[in-house]
């Protein structure tokens, strides 16, 4: 492990103390986490994993929201036209929606390795912006990861959930590198 790995392993480390203390400083308990329902949406970004001590590690970030409505979306963007004095149709709602997604809290999500089929495992919770990143060692089913080998992850949902979510990990050696990414999501807004 080279000098400059150490350093960045130690700010990351530094980067999620201080993004965890913020996150206790600025939520309530809630007590147990619950698991996703129909009324949630998500979004699960594409991952690396990266070796701690010779096992496989990623740092899966997965935000939660409330489930878009057609309705609130479409007042919320008459507001926003109205305040700026906007003619309809100059708002592109998919550019911004994102942005008026109400955040879930303490919300914990399983997943499952697709191919070969593995058991759950669960991360989370998500903090009080909706967003969870824990980084946690990858269930090992008697694979042999190396630079550039991947598996897709499934998120375990209940039976009515309209839609089904997935990500992708990209195994990275140290000198490797990875991309996060995601797809594009609807969401609902601020309004109540």
């Amino acid at each position: 492990m080279g000098i400059g790995t150490r350093v960045e392993g130690m700010l990351s480390r530094f980067a999620r103390k201080a993004q965890t203390a913020t996150a206790q400083f600025m939520s309530i308990p809630e007590g147990t986490p619950r698991t996703l329902t129909p009324q949630d949406n998500l979004l699960a970004l594409d991952n690396t994993g990266f070796r701690v001590d010779g096992q496989w590690v990623a740092e899966f970030v997965i935000s939660v929201f409330d489930r878009y409505d057609e309705e609130r979306a479409h007042k919320l963007e008459e507001e926003i036209t109205t305040l700026l004095r906007l003619k309809k149709g100059e708002v592109r709602w998919s550019r911004i929606g994102y942005f008026a997604c109400v955040p879930r809290q303490n919300v914990s999500v399983n997943l499952r390795q697709a191919d070969p089929a593995g058991t759950d495992f669960t991360v989370g919770p998500t903090q009080h912006n909706g967003i969870m990143s824990p980084e946690r060692p990858i269930p090992n089913y008697g694979e042999v990861w190396k630079q550039g080998d991947t598996t897709v992850f499934d998120v375990v949902l209940p039976p009515e959930f309209p839609e089904a979510h997935n990500h992708t990990t990209v195994f990275g050696e140290e000198l490797g590198y990875g991309v996060i990414s995601g797809p594009v999501v609807r969401c609902s807004s601020l309004i109540v």
